[in-house]
C-alpha cells in the first residue's frame, strides 16, 4: 500500500480544483447576464456559482472518501483537517444557494433542481440488480453471489459531455432568464448578444470541453504503484481506466483513439467557427480551444487542464474589458 497523499495535494483536489472550476462559472454567468440582458443580478450568479461548487465538490469528496478513512486510521490530522474544511465549504455553499433560491422565483427553483440533480446522481446506482451466481471452484459445492451492481447515469453512452453541455450551455442562461424575466417583464435593458447564438455556441463548447477532459484522461495509463484504494483523480488518470474496465462508454472509449477524438473535436469547433464567423469573440475563442485540443496530452501540466475548464473565461474577460473601455469613452454599445 502506497503512502497517503500530502495534505497539500488533498487541498488542491478537494478545494483548489473545485474552486477553480466554479470561478469559470462565475465569469461566464456574469458575461451571459450582462450580454443578453444588460444588467447583473446577484441571485442567479450566486445560484450557479454555488450549485457548480456543490456539484463538483461533492463528487470530489465522495471520490476521495477512502483517503479520509485511511487518514483517520493512521492519525493523519492534517489530511483530516482538509476534509473538514472541504465539508465546511460545501455546507457554506449550500447555505448561500438556499438564501439565493428563497429570494428567487419558483421557476428558478425548478430549473436549478433540474441542473443539480443529475450532477449529484451521476455515479449513483439508480436501479440495482444481482449478478448471476458463480461457482467458487471446480471442487467447491457452494456457490457464491457476486456483489450487486446497478444502472447509473454515467453508463449511458456519451452522456457526460451531453449533460455538461446542456447544464452549462443551456442551463446557465435558463437560470439567469428565470430571475431577470420576473425583474424586467418588458424585456432586456440592453442586449448585445443574441441569446440563441450564445446558447448554441456555449453548449457546443462545454460539450467539447468534457470530451477533451476524457481524451486527456484516455492518454494516461495508471502507474503500477498506484494504490487501488486511492481515487484516480490523484493519479491524474481521472475516470478513464475505471470507465474502460467497467465498460462506461465515454467518447474516447467509444472511438478507442485519442487522435480520432481530437479530429472529431477539431471538426466540431471548426464548424462552429464557420457558423458564427461574424462574431469575433466566438472565432477567436474557437481558435483558442482548437489549440487546447492538440496541446493537452498525458504530459500536460495541471495548469493546462485548468485552461481547458476556463476556455470561455477569456471571452468573458475580453467582453468586460471592451465594455469598460467603451463606457469610459461614453459609448453604451458593445
Amino acid at each position: 500500500m502506497v503512502p497517503l497523499p500530502s495534505s497539500q495535494m488533498m487541498y488542491e483536489v478537494l478545494i483548489g480544483e473545485v474552486l477553480s472550476t466554479s470561478l469559470s462559472t462565475l465569469a461566464i454567468t456574469l458575461f451571459i447576464s450582462h450580454s443578453t440582458w444588460g444588467v447583473i443580478d446577484w441571485r442567479p450568479i450566486l445560484i450557479l456559482f454555488t450549485a457548480d461548487y456543490i456539484g463538483f465538490g461533492f463528487d470530489h469528496y465522495l471520490d476521495n472518501r477512502p483517503i479520509l478513512l485511511r487518514a483517520r486510521a493512521a492519525g493523519e490530522a492534517a489530511i483530516v483537517t482538509v476534509f473538514r474544511r472541504a465539508r465546511f465549504a460545501l455546507t457554506s455553499a449550500a447555505i448561500l444557494l438556499a438564501v439565493a433560491l428563497i429570494l428567487s422565483p419558483l421557476a428558478t427553483w425548478l430549473i436549478t433542481a433540474t441542473l443539480l440533480v443529475p450532477a449529484l446522481l451521476w455515479d449513483t446506482p439508480l436501479f440495482l440488480w444481482r449478478q448471476p451466481a458463480v461457482q467458487l471452484s471446480e471442487k467447491a459445492e457452494i456457490e457464491i453471489e457476486e456483489p450487486r451492481s446497478g444502472f447509473a447515469i454515467k453508463r449511458i453512452p456519451g452522456m457526460k459531455p451531453v449533460i455538461v453541455g446542456v447544464i452549462r450551455g443551456c442551463g446557465y442562461y435558463a437560470v439567469i432568464r428565470s430571475v431577470l424575466d420576473a425583474l424586467y417583464p418588458n424585456g432586456p435593458v440592453l442586449r448585445s448578444w443574441d441569446p440563441t447564438q450564445l446558447v448554441i455556441w456555449s453548449t457546443i463548447n462545454w460539450t467539447c470541453i468534457s470530451v477533451r477532459v476524457s481524451a486527456r484522461c484516455y492518454a494516461f495509463s495508471p502507474p503500477a504503484h498506484v494504490d487501488p484504494e486511492l481515487p484516480q483523480t490523484l493519479a491524474d488518470v481521472r475516470d478513464f481506466d475505471d470507465d474502460r474496465v467497467s465498460g462506461v462508454p465515454t467518447i474516447p472509449v467509444l472511438l478507442d483513439s485519442v487522435y480520432k477524438t481530437r479530429v472529431l473535436l477539431t471538426t466540431v469547433h471548426a464548424l462552429t467557427m464557420f457558423a458564427f464567423f461574424r462574431n469575433p469573440y466566438i472565432v477567436l475563442n474557437t481558435l483558442y480551444t482548437i489549440a487546447l485540443v492538440w496541446i493537452m496530452d498525458d504530459k500536460s501540466p495541471r495548469f493546462i487542464y485548468r485552461l481547458n475548464t476556463h476556455s470561455q473565461t477569456p471571452v468573458a474577460v475580453t467582453y468586460g474589458l471592451v465594455h469598460a473601455y467603451r463606457w469610459l469613452n461614453g459609448s453604451n454599445i458593445i
